[in-house]
C-alpha cells in the first residue's frame, strides 16, 4: 500500500477528526514519547507514536511531532503507520529505533 493510500485511508475512517472534535469515539494512546532534535522544530519538541482506539480495539498508529506549546509540528497531522480497516491491517512496517 503506497503512503497515500494509507493517508486516504486514515481521512476516510475519519479517526483524526474524531480526535480534534473530541467525540470521544476515538482514545488516543501514546506508545512512545522521545524527544527530538530537529532545526525545523522548536527546542523541547517531542516525537510520538500514538494508537488510536475504538472501544479498546487498536484501529490506527499514527506519528506525530508534538511540539512544547501542544500543537501538532511538521505538516500538522498525525502521519498514519498503519491503518485497520474492516479486519485488514494495512501499513508500513515500523523501522526499529
Amino acid at each position: 500500500m503506497t503512503r497515500s493510500r494509507l493517508r486516504s485511508e486514515f481521512n476516510s475512517a475519519g479517526y483524526y477528526t474524531d480526535v480534534i472534535n473530541r467525540s470521544g469515539v476515538i482514545t488516543e494512546v501514546i506508545w512512545k514519547n522521545y524527544v527530538v532534535e530537529h532545526s525545523w522544530l522548536p527546542p523541547g519538541s517531542r516525537g510520538q507514536l500514538v494508537y488510536y482506539l475504538i472501544e479498546s480495539i487498536p484501529v490506527a498508529l499514527v506519528h506525530q511531532y508534538v511540539t512544547p506549546d501542544g500543537t501538532l509540528g511538521a505538516s500538522g497531522l498525525p502521519d498514519p503507520k498503519v491503518v485497520i480497516t474492516r479486519d485488514l491491517q494495512q501499513g508500513f512496517r515500523l523501522k526499529p529505533d
